[in-house]
Formats: C-alpha cells, structure tokens, sequence
C-alpha cells in the first residue's frame, strides 16, 4: 500500500516517528537511524539523519486545517524524497557523522578542541533523542533494545510485506503513549494519502 503511495516504506515508517513526535512533544528532536554500507569491504556504518527542512515541514503542516489534502501529500512526498536522497548520499560514503566522528578521534589530549566539536549545536544534533532501525523480515514479529539517552526514545521497526511494526522502549515511561502516537500517525498518514495522493 505504501509503495502505491509513491512513497519509500522506509521513508514512510520514520516520518510516522517523526510525526508522532512532533505531536506528544512539539518539537522535532535528532533522529538516528544507522545505514549499513555494503559497497565498502567489510562493511561501515553510518548515521541516517532523519530530521531534515522537509520532514520539518511536513510535520508542522500536518495538523494545519487551512492546508489540503493534496497540500499535505505533496509535503509528505517531498519529505520521503529528501529521506531517501540522504540515504543515497550517505550510502556513497558522504555522510558527515563518521567523518566528524573520525576527526574527534584524531585530536591528541594536548591539541585544541576546534570550535565546531565546542558548539551546543554540533551536539544537540548529535544527541540522538530518537534512536531507531530498520530491520525487515516477515520471519520477525518483534525486536528492539533501549533508548540511548535518559529522555530519549528506542524506536525498532520493521517495514514488512503487509505491516509495520514497531517495538518502543522508553525510560520515562512514554512507550504505550507514542505507540498509540505512531499509530494515529499511521493512519492520518494513509489517509491523506489514499483520499488526495492519486491526484498529486
């Protein structure tokens, strides 16, 4: 059904996150999903940043009733889009987290920290408030592990032939609320796109 949305599935499924996020929380925090670098040899990782401009917008306009049904597709599609270029991009070995991670580890005890590893941004964006995977096999009924900050959220999912799973793990107890969260996200979701996306 997703597919059919001209959406990615996996594009799909973290802007589900985001949006149930966004709604319990009001703010978009950083977003962590790891992507499996097969072309090198014997494999790297690096870091899907999923928050982007687009995601952004999509989420903040989700809830807007000024806005159309076509309107929000478009935004959706736009941010799915975006997803999946970073993926690419990021697959080619241009990321900027293992790079950056790389140059911290290159700074003897003795040498100055440059400025960009002393600004709060550099890590409020590395700070990762959603940490989430993909791992997909309809042999899996379920997986996950711990959130990786103390107010954080662990958001396993699996984007699957004829569902999407998700596994939340929270410390503060927000686990059963942003599962109901995510589902609602689901749901306007597909709505929107299966009542105004045949005509985008």
């Amino acid at each position: 059904m997703i597919k059919s949305f001209k959406i990615s599935p996996d594009a799909f499924a973290q802007l589900a996150i985001q949006l149930a996020y966004y709604r319990m929380f009001g703010v978009l925090r950083a977003t962590y999903e790891p992507l499996s670098m097969r072309s090198y040899r014997h494999g790297r990782t690096e870091t899907v940043r999923v928050v982007s401009n687009e995601s952004k917008a999509f989420v903040e306009a989700m809830d807007n009733t000024h806005l159309t049904g076509h309107q929000l597709v478009h935004l959706l599609r736009a941010a799915g889009t975006q997803h999946v270029k970073y993926i690419k991009t990021a697959a080619k070995g241009k990321g900027c987290d293992r790079h950056l991670w790389g140059l911290r580890q290159c700074i003897l005890p003795n040498e100055e920290m440059p400025a960009i590893f002393k600004d709060p941004l550099y890590w409020s964006t590395s700070n990762w408030h959603v940490s989430t995977s993909n791992l997909s096999n309809d042999l899996f009924d379920g997986w996950g592990w711990g959130e990786v900050v103390s107010d954080g959220l662990g958001v396993a999912y699996s984007t699957n032939s004829n569902v999407l799973l998700y596994n939340v793990t929270s410390g503060r107890g927000f686990a059963k609320q942003f599962c109901t969260s995510i589902e609602q996200a689901l749901l306007d979701m597909c709505l929107i796109c299966s009542t105004s996306g045949s005509a985008s």
